[in-house]
């Protein structure tokens, strides 16, 4: 998944070509530092926002808590509740005013807003998922009722996405009900096809989609929403829209498979995928700038000692260049192959073959394969992959002649 601090950050660095506190006769203040500890990935920051934070300061702080890796269950919910303190701190800073003929401004700082609000919902539902923090999921839905009359467009917009959102999660039960849902979450859009982010919660809603229903009904839903948003005359919806198709037909090739890897590994020789056959196979897309990637390495460390002897298989693609990728692996080592980035800047990070292939929107990205090469989860995280270990294995067992 993208971490939404990365939007609001690309928006500040377009505002401030133009709005730099020199240039608006205010005197620059200093950068929030986090400081890393000798040999360490990630030091423990402090927790603390920083006294009369602007917002350039707000989010640089923001990222650098996305950033950290948790070493302990206390160290994670500290960083979860300073999360959603700084977001708080970045809603509640007083409207950016400009003169008429800089409106662009004021839009930014709607986008700024917007993403503290969706990051929120991002902490929340990390609560929600992995901790089972019901109080994170009745919070989430309490701040979306105090959210849907904002003033602020966008941020009112991100209300109502996210409402879509419960119910798309609420129709499960049975296909039907499901297509109904993906129905109704594509009408919701059609009139908004001219609004600058409406896009970007298409994207939240697809990843929804992806995580609550069947790979061939989520990869479907993805292709006719990339069809919706290419109708657009606003040109980054236009944009994105045609992306949406492109990913969408590489959901596709995942789930028609054979799904197939290759490659050195980081230790040297070539990935022998032949190995990999009638082995259950987490696939997982990363990246050492990935926050969200750190926080999940630790629950896959966990089945991989649980389940490896059971025939689970880890294989890491990480979208990096090899030199930021070695020094990583030098601090923080894994029990399972890291493939190598190629040597050619234009396969590096996103440019990633793989990625390209398998049409990678966002990291972490955690493909699921079971014994015979079939895609069982596009998103198996934290409880989900739990879940589909325990019933792959069990069926494994089930599936062997008992003999004496």
């Amino acid at each position: 998944m993208f971490r939404n601090w990365a939007l609001a950050k690309t928006c500040l660095a377009t505002l401030l070509l133009v709005h730099s506190p020199l240039a608006m006769g205010v005197a620059a203040e200093p950068k929030v530092s986090i400081t890393e500890a000798p040999g360490a990935a990630y030091a423990a920051p402090s927790f603390d926002i920083p006294a009369s934070a602007n917002l350039e300061q707000l989010l640089d702080f923001e990222e650098r808590l996305w950033n950290y890796e948790p070493k302990t269950g206390e160290q994670r919910r500290l960083r979860q509740d300073a999360i959603l303190r700084t977001c708080d701190a970045i809603l509640a800073l007083p409207e950016v005013k400009c003169p008429t003929k800089e409106k662009s401004r004021t839009h930014w700082f709607d986008g700024y807003a917007m993403g503290a609000a969706m990051d929120k919902f991002e902490i929340w539902e990390e609560q929600g998922s992995r901790d089972g923090n019901a109080i994170a999921r009745q919070a989430a839905e309490v701040f979306v009722r105090t959210l849907i009359n904002d003033p602020r467009a966008n941020v009112k917009l991100q209300a109502e996405a996210e409402l879509l959102k419960q119910t798309l999660a609420a129709a499960t039960e049975n296909k039907q009900q499901r297509a109904n849902a993906t129905d109704d979450a594509l009408a919701f859009f059609r009139p908004r096809l001219e609004e600058t982010f409406a896009s970007l919660h298409a994207l939240r809603v697809v990843q929804l989609v992806r995580k609550k229903y069947p790979p061939e009904e989520a990869a479907e839903f993805y292709h006719r929403m990339g069809k919706l948003f290419a109708t657009s005359y606003l040109e980054s919806e236009f944009n994105r829209g045609q992306e949406f198709i492109k990913q969408a037909a590489g959901w596709k090739r995942l789930l028609s498979g054979p799904v197939e890897l290759s490659g050195q590994t980081m230790d040297g020789p070539a990935l022998d995928w032949n190995r990999y056959r009638g082995k259950i196979v987490l696939i997982e897309f990363w990246s050492t700038t990935c926050g969200p990637c750190m926080v999940q390495f630790p629950n896959i460390e966990k089945h991989y000692e649980k389940y490896h002897s059971r025939g689970f298989e880890v294989v890491g693609v990480p979208l990096d260049n090899e030199a930021d990728l070695a020094a990583f692996l030098k601090k923080r080592p894994f029990p399972w192959p890291t493939l190598r980035p190629s040597p050619k800047e234009s396969e590096q990070n996103w440019d990633h073959p793989l990625a390209q292939k398998y049409a990678v929107s966002g990291i972490p990205t955690a493909i699921l394969l079971d014994q015979t090469g079939k895609v069982v989860d596009l998103d198996a995280r934290g409880e989900r992959l739990t879940k589909h270990l325990e019933e792959l294995i069990e069926r494994s067992a089930e599936a062997k002649p008992s003999g004496k």
